[in-house]
C-alpha cells in the first residue's frame, strides 16, 4: 500500500498535463535517405507518462538495403514487430550461435536483453519495424561505433 501511495505521489510530481500521456513522435517515418536507417525513440525522457512504468518504445525506418548495425541494448529486452517490408534479423547468443530469419509484415522477433542483434532491409521497398521494451531506458550500445569510434589502440583491433 505505501509503495502505491509512493509511486501516485511521484506521478503527480512528474505529469502535468494529458499531452505526457500521448506522444506522436512515432507517427510518421524518420529520414533514412542519407544512410538507409533511421530510428525515433519514444522513451521517459520525450514521453513523461512512461517513467516508471518500465517501458518504452522505438520507431526503426530502412530505405531498401537499409542497415540497422549490431547493437544491443544492456538494460531491455526488445520485441520487434514488422510494419511493413521484408527485414533480415536476428541475435547471436553467448555461444555465438546465430539466430536470424527474413521477417515479413505481420512477424515478431525477441531479442534478449544484452545480446548483440541487428536488422537489414531485405525488400524491394521501405521498411519499418516498431519495437518495445521492458525498460523506460534500454540503453543503446552500436558495436561499430564501440570498437571504431573509440580510443581502443589499432594494433588491438588487427
Amino acid at each position: 500500500m505505501a509503495g502505491e501511495k509512493a509511486f501516485e505521489l511521484r506521478l503527480q510530481e512528474l505529469i502535468h498535463s494529458n499531452s505526457d500521456f500521448s506522444n506522436s513522435g512515432i507517427k510518421s517515418p524518420g529520414n533514412f535517405k542519407q544512410t538507409g536507417f533511421s530510428s525515433m525513440a519514444v522513451n521517459s525522457n520525450v514521453f513523461p507518462g512512461l517513467n516508471t512504468l518500465g517501458v518504452s518504445f522505438v520507431r526503426a525506418d530502412f530505405g531498401v538495403g537499409g542497415i540497422n548495425v549490431p547493437h544491443f541494448h544492456p538494460r531491455a529486452t526488445e520485441v520487434a514487430y514488422v510494419l511493413e517490408g521484408k527485414i533480415y534479423s536476428g541475435f547471436a547468443d553467448t555461444k555465438n550461435k546465430v539466430f536470424a530469419k527474413v521477417l515479413e509484415k505481420g512477424e515478431v522477433m525477441v531479442f534478449p536483453r544484452g545480446l548483440v542483434h541487428f536488422q537489414m532491409n531485405v525488400g524491394d521497398g521501405p521498411a519499418t519495424i516498431l519495437g518495445s521494451f521492458d525498460s523506460q531506458n534500454p540503453g543503446l550500445m552500436r558495436i561499430p561505433n564501440a570498437v571504431f569510434g573509440s580510443d581502443i589502440k589499432e594494433e588491438l583491433l588487427d
